[in-house]
């Protein structure tokens, strides 16, 4: 009789092909629900970058028209905020006599969070526009946008500009 039972034990041990099916069709519905909360998430995460980078960029492009009389960057805002420059604007890679001020952004410029690489360029309006007239064939090109005149920077993407 004992033997029987152990017999019968062992038989029993495993899962049904319904069984089976049924985890497998609760795990489809798990991935389901939660793969698009990481879509979310990766999204308000370049989103909190975008805002900590814009902020870094505006603050630096101040803090050079308070050294700088005034004047905001000109088109050569990249050198301008990266390397040493004088009270003038002009630009020297090594802190020598009257080149004093900066480097303002001491890594560069960083890319724009939902730009390619390739697209994350700074273009600069030099002309008499301000804030809203954007003055480049696609403002969704990416990268960013810099206003001489104002000193605005922003990112060159309409869905992204408001920040």
């Amino acid at each position: 009789m004992n033997r029987y039972l152990n017999k019968k034990i062992f038989q029993d041990d495993g899962f049904t092909l319904i069984e089976l099916l049924m985890v497998v069709i609760i795990l489809g519905v798990l991935a389901a629900v939660a793969i698009p909360q990481f879509g979310a998430s990766t999204k308000d995460a370049k989103i909190s970058a975008l805002r900590s980078n814009l902020a870094s960029i505006r603050g630096a492009i101040e803090l050079y028209s308070v050294q700088h009389d005034g004047e905001y960057p000109t088109a050569a805002i990249e050198d301008q905020m990266t390397q040493y420059t004088d009270v003038l604007g002009a630009i020297s890679t090594s802190k020598i006599d009257a080149f004093v001020y900066g480097p303002y952004i001491k890594n560069g410029f960083p890319n724009m969070p939902f730009a390619t690489k390739s697209q994350s360029s700074i273009q600069v309006d030099d002309s008499t526009a301000t804030i809203g007239t954007k003055g480049f064939d696609d403002p969704n090109q990416g990268g960013w946008l810099y206003v001489e005149k104002t000193g605005e920077f922003m990112a060159n993407m309409d869905e992204y500009d408001k920040y």
